[in-house]
This record gives structure tokens, C-alpha cells and sequence, in this order.
């Protein structure tokens, strides 16, 4: 009975990573504002497809937050060193908006905040750098469309989220390192 070639096996990899969601439709007064996030993600990779569960938490300055948690599934487009690679998923996702008002009577200047925690769809794509190796820089860029209505601003909401990603996987003789550029 043979042993599994190396390049055909299957690991996790998991790591921290960084960026921005920019909003683009259906934030309000919002729209132009961005989120900067911090991330926690983990794959289960084969060489050609990964299974990807991603977690952020995200603030603006005054009037924006969001947390996400996403499954995904990402396509890898090559199995060499710099692979660009396709996802789509769902994520659970949780958005704050606070709006900056005022009020004429009193005199009195007052933030209004608007919450709604629901479903999102996600698609985009990204390039892993150093994929042979134990460790990966993942660039990731997605478009998250979340379809629960914020209330008094309708649905639904759009962003884009660019990250920059380090993911480690702790090399035990398996995995794509040294193997995967051949298949």
C-alpha cells in the first residue's frame, strides 16, 4: 500500500490580515465614507480549490461599522508560486450606521444610529504569492452585496472589500509545498 504523493494532499492553513471596505451603494450620507477592518482567516486547501471561513471587524471613523463572518469558495487559476485564484460565498455580516444630525428647535447637533445584522453575497478574486512555501501574502478583493434592509436606508448594500492577508500552515511532509507547481 503506497503513501499519498504530497501534492495531492490536503491542509489548513490559517492567518491575520488587514484592509478596507469602501461602500458603494445604499449607505446613505455614508457612501463615501471607508472602513478600515482587521481579520482573522483560515483555508483548507487543495490544489486546485480552497474552502475559506474569513472574520473581520471593521470601524470608520464616526459613522460606520461592520463585522463579517464568510464561508467562500475559492478557484485557484494556476498551482504555481503567484496563483490568482476566484471566490464566491456567503457571509453573516453586521453594519452600524450613524448619521450626523441636527436639530433646528434646540439647537442641538445629534448622531442617529441604524443597525442591521443579515446575509451577504460575495464574489471577486485575488493572487496568492508564495504559494509552494509554508507561508502565503494573499491580496483579496470582493464585492459584498448584503441583502438586509438597513431601516430608513432601503437595501440593498454594496461594498468593496480589499484586504492583504498572511496565512501560515505549518509544513508536516504534505500540502503543496515543493508540489503543487506540477499539477
Amino acid at each position: 500500500m503506497g503513501t499519498e504523493a504530497k501534492r495531492k494532499k490536503a491542509f489548513f492553513s490559517s492567518g491575520l490580515g488587514f484592509g478596507m471596505v469602501m461602500p458603494v451603494t445604499g449607505y446613505g450620507d455614508t457612501d463615501d465614507n471607508t472602513i478600515n477592518y482587521y481579520g482573522f482567516k483560515t483555508w483548507y486547501e487543495t490544489p486546485k480549490i480552497a474552502a475559506e471561513v474569513d472574520w473581520y471587524l471593521g470601524s470608520g471613523e464616526y459613522d460606520l461599522d461592520e463585522w463579517g463572518l464568510g464561508i467562500s469558495i475559492l478557484y485557484f487559476l494556476a498551482t504555481t508560486d503567484i496563483s490568482p485564484y476566484l471566490s464566491l460565498g456567503l457571509a453573516r455580516k453586521s453594519i452600524t450606521v450613524r448619521i450626523y444630525e441636527y436639530d433646528d428647535e434646540y439647537d442641538y447637533h445629534y448622531y442617529n444610529s441604524y443597525h442591521s445584522t443579515g446575509v451577504a453575497l460575495e464574489g471577486g478574486g485575488g493572487l496568492v504569492i508564495f504559494r509552494t512555501y509554508d507561508f502565503r501574502f494573499v491580496f483579496d478583493v470582493r464585492l459584498s452585496t448584503f441583502l438586509d434592509d438597513i431601516v430608513d436606508f432601503g437595501g440593498p448594500h454594496t461594498a468593496l472589500k480589499i484586504g492583504l492577508n498572511v496565512l501560515y500552515k505549518k509544513d508536516k511532509g504534505g500540502g503543496c509545498s515543493g508540489g503543487c507547481a506540477g499539477l
